[in-house]
This record gives C-alpha cells, structure tokens and sequence, in this order.
C-alpha cells in the first residue's frame, strides 16, 4: 500500500487535508483549471470541506474510492496541485489517476515530477497491474504529460461523453507494470519459493526478528529459528520476493491464513511486504493473519491493507507469553 509523505526532488506528497482547503478551493474556482474537469467555477468552500470528510485515508485495492493527494512544495509546504487515484472495483490492481495543478504550477515539469511519483508508488508500493487515466481530447498538455510518463495512447474515444453541454472526446492512456518496469527497471520480481532456499529465508527471518521482534527472548527467539527450515517452512506455501537472483522478503500461506511475511530490514519502506501482501490476497485467497500485539508497527501494516482485528489470544500457538491479535480482511473501520 502506499506510504504517505511521499517526497520528490521538489515536492511532497500527503492526502490532501484541512490545511489545504483555502488553496485547493481557489484553483477550483479558476475557469481554465475548471474547463476540462468534472467540476465548475461555481466550487465552494463547503464543496471543498465535503471532499475531505468523504475521502479515504488511505488507497485500498478494489476499494471503488479516489483518494485525492496534494502536492506541497518541500520549501514552503505550500499546495501547488493535487493528484487523484481511484482504486478501480471491478478489476484487480487497477488504479485510475488525475493531476491538476494550479495556475502558477504550470508549464515547469511539476505534474510531470508528482505524477511520476505517484505511479512509481502504484506500481513499487501497492502493487498495481495497471494504471491508467482518462484525458479530454482537448487537453494536449495533459496528454502531453502521460505521453512522458510512458502510458501508451490506448484509445480515442471521439464525441462519446456529453459534458458540460456538448460532446466531447475522451483520450486513454495506460501503463502496465511489466512496462514499467521495462523502463524503470525492476525492483523486485515475485515467484513460488523453493525448499533449496531454505537457509536463504531463514537468514531473512532472523535479520528481520532481530530488527522488529525485540519483545522475544533469546531463547524463545532461537528455538523458532531452529524449526524454521524442518517445521514452519515446509508447512506453507511460500511466495519469495527476489531482487538481483537473491531473495529479499518471503510470504508463507496455509488455507487462507498469512502464516508469515518477512522482509530483509535493508529493503523496508520500498514495497517488498505490500506486494507479498497483494500477491497472497489475489492468488492464494488469503483473508486472515495473526500478528504478536507487541508489534503494532505490523498490526497498522495489516490495517493499512484492508484487515481488522477481530479476536485476540493471550499467548501465541505455542502457548508461550506473546499476545496474539488475529485480523480478518474485510471492510476497514470508519477513520
């Protein structure tokens, strides 16, 4: 999932908030920011208050909501535009993007730099397929703009939208992420895990306990690592995260439950855990997962992605004093 700030070499990039209102209001208001947006001159303050109480905190797959997003100058923390996401319902890891900048902001590569942003985000964090955007065909600057990004011109759809009392021409533009990555580079690829990589995972796993599960003791800590390779390991379903021919983060699934996901501490923060998260979701139906209650930095992972805590036990599977909060994926709490 995304990770909010995002930041670029000038921007910063954070859902859109109380503190942006005033600006946000005004650019709305500006005919020529308006023209070829679904919204009219006539954008209020309460319009603008309205927005903010409706939208979701976060981008969560198939979700059917946008989430819109400022675009703050780094320096002066000052709203230079927005950019919107729509996590598309019907298809998988599909994601509809917009920009809209404001007056001052324009012709200087700002949606340009935000928006590339954004998609690396998409596709690296939250684990996209496809990203695509829809462009009246009297905007050339923004297609211009998805043209630079790298989104192929999918399609013209000529007089086919009656807006704003007239027909108009839709443009759209898409990028999938074999093509970005085509591009870009990949970051990580995933892939079945093998029983020859044991040892490779096991070394994950520790660096990572080490690194987040400082509630374990010593002990406790090295009789699970022992059982790793004999026991847990070949009990799941492994999906293995692997960058450059070595493994970097690994998911374990068993009947639906999230049994394990672990990640080389040197690789948090880039989207490892995200896409091992997604990939288990879609192809091996995973709904539930447990986490140790002593860890919350996993449990607002979990939550961030969809899942809720429904139950909690006092010690883990193995009856040793770690309490455990079991999570089901399902529709998240009112925020």
């Amino acid at each position: 999932m995304l990770e909010f700030p995002m930041t670029t070499d000038r921007f910063t990039l954070a859902p859109l908030g109380a503190v942006d209102g005033p600006s946000f209001t005004a650019y709305r208001r500006d005919p020529d920011t308006a023209r070829f947006q679904s919204w009219t001159p006539a954008w209020s303050e309460a319009d603008t208050d309205t927005l903010l109480a409706s939208q979701p905190s976060a981008v969560r797959a198939q979700s059917g909501e946008w989430l819109q997003i400022a675009v703050r100058d780094r320096t002066t923390s000052a709203l230079v535009g927005d950019l919107a996401v729509h996590a598309v319902a019907d298809q998988p890891d599909t994601y509809e993007v917009g920009v809209t900048l404001a007056p001052p902001s324009r012709g200087v590569g700002a949606g340009a730099e935000a928006m590339g942003r954004l998609v690396e985000g998409l596709f690296r964090q939250q684990g996209a397929h496809r990203v695509f955007a829809v462009t009246d065909g009297r905007n050339a600057a923004a297609g211009r703009l998805f043209a630079r990004l790298g989104f192929r011109h999918e399609g013209r759809a000529v007089e086919a939208d009656w807006f704003k009392g007239e027909w108009t021409t839709l443009d759209t533009w898409a990028v999938l992420r074999s093509e970005f990555d085509d591009r870009h580079g990949p970051a990580f690829a995933l892939r079945a895990g093998d029983p020859t990589e044991y040892p490779a995972l096991v070394a994950i796993w520790r660096r990572a306990v080490d690194a987040t599960h400082d509630f374990l003791s010593d002990e406790d800590r090295d009789a699970i690592e022992a059982q790793l390779a004999t026991a847990y390991l070949p009990a799941v379903t492994l999906v293995v995260a692997e960058s450059d021919g070595e493994p970097i983060g690994f998911a374990g699934v068993l009947d639906g439950v999230l049994e394990m996901l672990f990640v080389d501490p040197d690789r948090h923060g880039r989207g490892v855990g995200s896409a091992l998260v997604a990939r288990a979701v879609r192809e091996h139906g995973v709904t539930r997962v447990d986490v140790n209650e002593q860890n919350p930095d996993a449990a607002a992972f979990y939550v961030r992605r969809g899942f809720r805590t429904v139950g909690r036990s006092p010690t883990d599977e193995a009856g040793r004093p770690y309490p455990v909060l079991h999570l089901e994926l399902g529709e998240p709490d009112a925020d």
